[in-house]
């Protein structure tokens, strides 16, 4: 456990205005807003009626593509959101969650991920002024993929010994105060809380 609680992931987030940095997907990729709903459920190894559920929540799906063959999937969510079960928010008018991003086996570390994320962002930046995406704590994989796209860390949810759940600041000021205020979690600043350190 770290010295403040136990890291639970990072949020990273784009601004409109921020830079996109060039990525070199795959030959053939292309983007698919899914309405292929069978299709995506298969993919996600989900229940139709899940997909669905998802779609009437103001979930939009993208469905990534070499060719003909989906190759990897992911979702901007609007409205209420969810991470794992353990923190629910809303996500403010005219920004988005990004969420429930896998490439298939078989296709990854080919750059499919921050390609995807950025052609969302690119469809969706002219009515959307912010878009968050986390990772999970140790998933370097998922965190080179956010970070290559152009998205800058927010900071980290963390669990305190009481279960509390906290958002701890990453360098950016602004971007953190704002990722603890989508999240709905206090943020820590100069000094944890009384008996936030763990031993």
């Amino acid at each position: 456990m770290d010295a403040v609680g136990r890291r639970l992931g990072t949020l990273h987030t784009w601004w409109h205005g921020d830079a996109l940095p060039a990525v070199a997907p795959p030959d053939g990729f292309l983007v698919d807003e899914s309405d292929q709903h069978e299709v995506l459920a298969r993919m996600a190894q989900l229940p139709i009626a899940e997909v669905l559920a998802r779609i009437e929540r103001n979930n939009r799906p993208y469905v990534a593509k070499i060719g003909d063959e989906s190759v990897a999937y992911g979702w901007s969510a609007a409205g209420p959101a969810e991470i794992d079960t353990i923190l629910r928010f809303d996500v403010p008018e005219g920004e988005r969650y990004l969420w429930d991003f896998v490439t298939l086996p078989g296709w990854r570390r080919l750059g499919i991920y921050p390609a995807l994320l950025q052609e969302i962002v690119r469809r969706e930046a002219t009515a959307v002024s912010r878009f968050w995406v986390g990772h999970d704590a140790g998933n370097e994989p998922s965190r080179r993929g956010i970070l290559k796209a152009g998205f800058r860390e927010a900071g980290e949810m963390r669990m305190l010994p009481d279960s509390r759940l906290v958002f701890m600041p990453g360098d950016d000021a602004d971007r953190s105060q704002a990722g603890a205020v989508v999240l709905g979690l206090p943020l820590l600043r100069h000094d944890p809380p009384v008996g936030a350190r763990c031993a």
